[in-house]
């Protein structure tokens, strides 16, 4: 499937979708970012390629860690995945965390920070609770180290909303 978000005042256009080795969702925005993020079926990162401000990350995880390369620099973090201002991070983390309703758990991310992809591990809380809909997941996520919390609506592989941090919304949608 594809479409667009409108993630603040940036315009996000995505294709996203299951393949032979998981899940694949891939973006540009109109300031020239890029992501193609690549997880297996159960939600591990299996290959990141952001680029920020002309900046490139790219990376994926290694046993319980992630590996990740930004400029000629390698690191490491024990982590369950990425996490930053692209719907797709979220999709991922909740794929990765295969949450039952009223379920919570708290994850390591590594956190691609805007607008030139510096990385910093944070964690975070979610908890999944009843959608407004039968097909909408409803999750309440907070980071635990400045207790922001923010609340996201999950349709299948994509975030319909994003309220609090960051707000997102689906624009436009094409199966």
């Amino acid at each position: 499937m594809r479409g667009s978000y409108r993630v603040g005042e940036v315009a996000e256009r995505f294709s996203c979708g299951a393949g032979p080795a998981g899940w694949r969702y891939t973006s540009t925005t109109e300031l020239g970012d890029s992501l193609d993020l690549m997880v297996d079926d159960d939600g591990r990162v299996r290959r990141l390629v952001a680029v920020l401000d002309g900046w490139e990350v790219r990376g994926g995880a290694v046993g319980e860690e992630l590996l990740w390369v930004r400029g000629e620099t390698e690191h490491r973090a024990p982590a369950a995945g990425f996490t930053g201002s692209s719907p797709a991070y979220e999709v991922a983390v909740a794929r990765r965390l295969g949450l039952d309703v009223g379920a919570s758990s708290r994850v390591a991310l590594v956190e691609l920070t805007e607008p030139v992809g510096a990385a910093r591990t944070v964690q975070q809380s979610w908890t999944r609770t009843a959608g407004p809909e039968p097909d909408v997941d409803r999750y309440e996520v907070a980071d635990l180290a400045t207790g922001e919390r923010w609340v996201l609506h999950l349709a299948g592989e994509v975030l319909v909303s994003r309220e609090g941090r960051s707000p997102a919304v689906l624009a436009e949608l094409v199966l």
